[in-house]
């Protein structure tokens, strides 16, 4: 076995390098995080659902934008289109909207460890699941941080009530 910071020889059984004192793999104590992992994740989830949720509110933007556009273009022909168009890009809207504040009361809940954020989270999760890619790998994730073994007594340990 070699010393980690001179690189001279050292006895597996060693607690110290002889020629610099530097502790040894034999001594090191095992690594103690003082937080729970559920605690670790929790940080990194508000910063993901916050980004989901400004990407939902571009989206909304954007479907808006083309409902406006679309009414002075082929798309307000005179067949279903001139009906139908308004309303698909009025419920495309509504929804994302609602996915941006669905997102963003995820993050805050999270964020401010709020008793009720690990309930609202579950369901953004579920809920992102049926939007492609980001949704679905947010959704997954969320959901296999805050299900898997004992999320919920930590949870309920980190929320403030």
């Amino acid at each position: 076995m070699f010393c980690n910071k001179c690189g001279a020889r050292v006895d597996e059984s060693a607690q110290y390098c002889a020629s610099c004192g530097a502790v040894t793999g034999a001594a090191s104590p095992p690594v103690v995080y003082g937080e729970s992992k559920l605690a670790r994740r929790l940080s990194l989830l508000t910063v993901f659902w916050t980004i989901y949720g400004i990407l939902q509110l571009f989206r909304a933007a954007a479907a808006h934008f083309f409902a406006r556009a679309a009414r002075f273009s082929w798309w307000s022909g005179p067949d279903w289109s001139q009906w139908a168009g308004p309303w698909v890009f009025a419920w495309v809207v509504c929804w994302a909207l609602i996915g941006a504040a669905l997102a963003f009361a995820t993050a805050w809940g999270l964020h401010e460890r709020q008793s009720w954020g690990r309930g609202v989270a579950i369901v953004a999760a579920v809920f992102g699941l049926i939007h492609p890619l980001l949704g679905t790998v947010l959704g997954v994730y969320t959901l296999v941080v805050m299900l898997s073994g004992d999320a919920a007594e930590q949870y309920s340990r980190l929320a403030r009530v």
